[in-house]
């Protein structure tokens, strides 16, 4: 019985045509075509709107730091934003912490061979590039007051002074390596 009704109502919408179904359903059927519809241009490539490419920023940073003595600028002595190294290194006192705010998503073939370079330094690799970033912005980052360098240590300093080769300091702990 069940089989005579599923077989009965497939044999009613098969009785439908399309067109009469497309009405039910608010359309017209694929197949049919309606004479007063306008027709859709076919797009060419100058009627294709495409975005232009997106420029990808390399990575780069500003740094949050600690500053040990208070200025005008800074009368409490606390954090200081700086936007690059080289406002960190011009800050009149030392400087003995940074925090790196990372910008931009490309990372730069220096930059990755500064993270092989850190090896187990950075277990997270270029997840951890911030390390050696605010290791250029620290100013007394407590390295220049040892006469020697541990290993890691050693693999360190050869990292972030691929990066910033030019920090102060950058002659006394090359001769530590």
């Amino acid at each position: 019985m069940l089989a005579a009704i599923v077989t009965a109502s497939v044999l009613v919408g098969c009785a439908t045509s399309p067109e009469n179904r497309a009405s039910e359903i608010g359309g017209t059927h694929a197949g049919v075509i309606d004479s007063t519809a306008t027709p859709i241009p076919t797009p060419t490539p100058a009627s294709v709107e495409s975005e232009p490419p997106r420029a990808v920023a390399a990575v780069d940073f500003t740094y949050s730091c600690a500053v040990e003595m208070p200025t005008a600028e800074n009368p409490t002595g606390t954090y200081q934003e700086f936007a690059s190294w080289a406002e960190v290194w011009a800050y009149p006192g030392p400087i003995s912490s940074c925090e790196s705010l990372k910008l931009g998503e490309e990372y730069t073939d220096l930059q990755r061979e500064a993270v092989r370079i850190a090896g187990d330094v950075l277990p997270l690799g270029l997840g951890q590039l911030d390390i050696l970033y605010s290791q250029c912005a620290i100013t007394n980052n407590g390295y220049l007051e040892l006469t020697s360098l541990a290993p890691n240590q050693a693999s360190e300093v050869r990292a972030f002074l691929l990066l910033c080769p030019d920090r102060p300091g950058a002659d006394t702990l090359r001769g530590m390596l």
